[in-house]
């Protein structure tokens, strides 16, 4: 016998061996895999069958349902998917499928339950859970696969408590049609979902109703109801190439009964039965989603409340919130929404496997906002409070910023895991708690964090598992002297040269990361980042980020935080071309976007030789996409600041803030002083205008010649900052001259090199 008769040989028996099979479930619920294996080769072949076979889920404790593929066939091939589904208790949490290594010439799959009752109080209900996993391709045959299902032991998570396992069979037919192309869209045209009432209240009896559309040829609705692991199900038959003269309107329906105020989220599996054909039956199935709210009275929504649930219901979420490989770190942004401001949130999170919460932070925008957050067992408690009255503005808008860390042994498993939190108590400013919004009764929300398994990017040229604005470094200093082979000099574009468009690309990676680890920094006294006061520019607001004393670094990026719901931020068009000497501008906006970016933009800076500018300025625009609000702030929430050895530098003044409120036109002309004054290189004043006008800005010595003109021409109102590198001029007293259509304003200023 060969293996794969072997393989095909082993069927399912137990109907015959009820001791044996006994014996085996002992022997894998004391952790026995031995032992289970030599009693499986002791239940032989059984004669072939010609059906698919059951699925037993009688022993289990959690799995309710085991399928094999998607329809009523597996063909020879193809992948053999095994589908599992159930239910738990909402304090434990399911950790995936995986095949267990063993000796034997048949598979041997659990299904991980972890247990955190020990730890944890268990909120009322229960979770629904589904997962797949693929056997490979098989020949035609019946096959035998164990499915065990193990639950941890509480509080080592590690060990297993319960082993229950039992047999599940399915058979490969000797041949199957090819799936008729492009039916999946087809087949969602025929019918249509709505609720009755269109616009339901807490009293309504809501009900959903399946109609077909128009006539559609052979197609007829079979049922629609509820199932215990599938929820909503409706079926139909359809027949292809076929003709059929009656048109008849065709529609069912099932009542959802009363239901709470708020918004639901309701999912229906939808299994099309094609029939007729010279080919055996298969099914294709598709999932719709309906949402809809409840009115607290018929006349209005509910006002006043706070959704429970992290995110909030009804958000169009991405399907993956963060990416990230085994062994680093990626970020999340959880939203929250409310009908009122408030002043403090108090709740935890829980975060799937295989990804753990290493840090919480605050991701709005208002002032004066702090966090703090601990473990408490499996989940995480955290709790935000405003130290100047409000920490949540009303609407929707970014809560946390949560830092979650994927294991570096991570080879196998779930290629995704969840992030989800749950709001216990909301105060507004007065300290009263504000009351939750009735919840639908659906699964919450979740944020889905995918496990990017992908080989490690080339752009990380200094091997630490990370790509950052260090290996950028790296790379711009074999600009001067490539070398064929060298790490850094990765040909990131593939068109086997190395040059600037490489470290573009690589900047791509980079501003779509996390930032650099948490390296130690040394403070620069130099170093300071700074945001100039908002200048009106067309409906929005111009405003310029600066980044002084950067003659200590090499690269430069920095991560700004607002309110994308009401702001759309992004470069000046013309930053690049008026950048500092000797320096690559690099801007997040100039590059594809990062997969849910959200309400944050990062621009950095690669020096590219020597004797580059001793200060950078990011040019950048704000436009109001809705009122704004006086909680909305530009934020330079990370500065990674490196030299061309690596070393972190920390700037020697807190990272800055700048509300970003409606602006009123000046009331009159003004020349500020210059700041720094002294200064040793460079000095910046800035120049408010009322109104449009023709301008003129120039620097003049004590004799009255001019040596450098900042500006001449028409203007603007508002007001701008410009900078005098005084690069050349000797040191000595000059005088800044602003002429505005014939008046005049001027300022004084020192320049002194070396302390003199």
């Amino acid at each position: 016998m060969n293996s794969s008769e072997l393989h095909g040989g082993l069927r399912a028996r137990t109907a015959a061996a009820p001791t044996l099979q006994r014996a085996l479930t002992r022997a894998f619920a004391r952790g026995s895999f031995v032992l289970g294996l030599l009693l499986l080769a002791l239940l032989g072949p059984a004669p072939t069958a010609v059906a698919q076979v059951p699925p037993d889920t009688t022993l289990y404790r959690f799995i309710k349902d085991v399928r094999f593929g998607a329809g009523a066939s597996l063909c020879p091939g193809e992948p053999v998917i095994m589908h599992v589904s159930g239910s738990m208790p909402n304090c434990m949490r399911f950790a995936g499928l995986r095949i267990l290594p063993t000796a034997g010439p048949f598979l041997v799959v659990a299904a991980r339950v972890v247990d955190f009752t020990c730890v944890a109080d268990c909120l009322p209900g229960t979770t629904d859970f589904s997962a797949s996993i693929d056997l490979g391709p098989a020949s035609p045959g019946q096959y035998l696969v164990v499915l065990a299902e193990e639950k941890s032991g509480c509080p080592d998570t590690t060990q297993t408590a319960e082993f229950r396992s039992l047999n599940q069979a399915y058979v490969v037919r000797p041949e199957c049609p090819p799936p008729p192309p492009g039916l999946d869209s087809l087949l969602r045209s025929f019918t249509s979902l709505r609720v009755l009432p269109a616009q339901p209240c807490v009293t309504d009896t809501v009900r959903l109703s399946l109609a077909l559309n128009g006539c559609p040829p052979c197609a007829h609705l079979t049922s629609f109801s509820f199932t215990r692991v599938r929820g909503l199900v409706a079926t139909m038959d359809w027949t292809p190439l076929c003709a059929e003269l009656r048109c008849g309107a065709e529609s069912l329906s099932v009542s959802l009964g009363p239901l709470a105020a708020g918004f639901h989220r309701i999912t229906v599996a939808t299994d099309v039965n094609v029939r007729g054909t010279n080919k055996p039956d298969s099914t294709i199935s598709f999932v719709r989603v309906v949402e809809f709210a409840v009115a607290a009275r018929c006349d209005t929504l509910s006002q006043g409340c706070v959704d429970g649930v992290l995110p909030p219901f009804g958000l169009v979420l991405p399907q993956c919130a963060a990416r990230i490989r085994p062994g680093s770190s990626g970020e999340a942004v959880l939203p929250i929404r409310t009908a009122v401001p408030a002043a403090g949130i108090e709740g935890f999170l829980a975060s799937v496997a295989p990804f753990q919460v290493t840090n919480i932070a605050y991701a709005g925008t208002a002032a004066g906002v702090q966090v703090s957050w601990r473990r408490d067992g499996p989940l995480t408690r955290f709790v935000v409070f405003g130290t100047r009255g409000v920490a949540v503005p009303a609407g929707v808008s970014s809560l946390l910023r949560v830092t979650l860390a994927a294991d570096s042994s991570l080879t196998a498993g779930p290629e995704s895991g969840r992030l989800q939190g749950v709001v216990t108590l909301a105060s507004d400013g007065a300290g009263e708690a504000i009351p939750f919004c009735a919840l639908p009764a659906v699964l919450p929300p979740a944020l889905n964090i995918c496990l990017d398994r992908s080989a490690p990017s080339g752009c990380d040229v200094n091997g630490d598992g990370h790509t950052d604005v260090r290996d950028l470094v790296r790379m711009a200093t074999c600009l001067r002297a490539p070398v064929a082979g060298d790490p850094r000099c990765h040909d990131c574009d593939g068109d086997s040269t190395f040059g600037i468009p490489d470290l573009i690309c690589c900047a791509r990676e980079v501003l779509g990361g996390g930032g650099v680890p948490g390296d130690s920094a040394v403070v620069n006294s130099g170093l300071v980042v700074s945001i100039d006061p908002p200048v009106a520019e067309g409906s929005g607001v111009r405003l310029r980020v600066r980044v002084r004393g950067a003659a200590a670094l090499d690269a430069a990026l920095l991560r700004l935080r607002y309110p994308a719901e009401r702001w759309q931020l992004s470069a000046a068009a013309d930053l690049e071309a008026g950048f500092a000497q000797g320096w690559l501008p690099l801007v997040e906006g100039a590059v594809p976007q990062r997969e849910a970016a959200g309400s944050s933009l990062s621009v950095g800076a690669l020096r590219l030789g020597e004797g580059a500018a001793g200060e950078l300025v990011f040019d950048l625009h704000a436009e109001p996409l809705a009122p704004a609000s006086g909680f909305d702030a530009l934020i330079v929430e990370g500065a990674d600041l490196t030299s061309g050895t690596g070393q972190l530098f920390a700037p020697s003044v807190a990272l800055p803030r700048v509300e970003l409120a409606p602006l009123t036109p000046p009331a009159v002309t003004e020349l500020s002083p210059p700041r720094p004054n002294p200064f040793g290189r460079s000095t910046s004043f800035s120049v408010t205008l009322p109104r449009e006008a023709t301008v003129e800005l120039s620097v003049h010595d004590v004799t009255g010649r001019m040596v450098a003109r900042l500006a001449q021409g028409r203007l603007a109102a508002g007001q701008r900052t410009f900078t005098w590198d005084a690069n050349g001029a000797r040191d000595g007293v000059y005088f800044v001259r602003l002429t505005v259509d014939g008046q005049v304003r001027s300022t004084r200023v020192a320049l002194l090199r070396d302390g003199h």
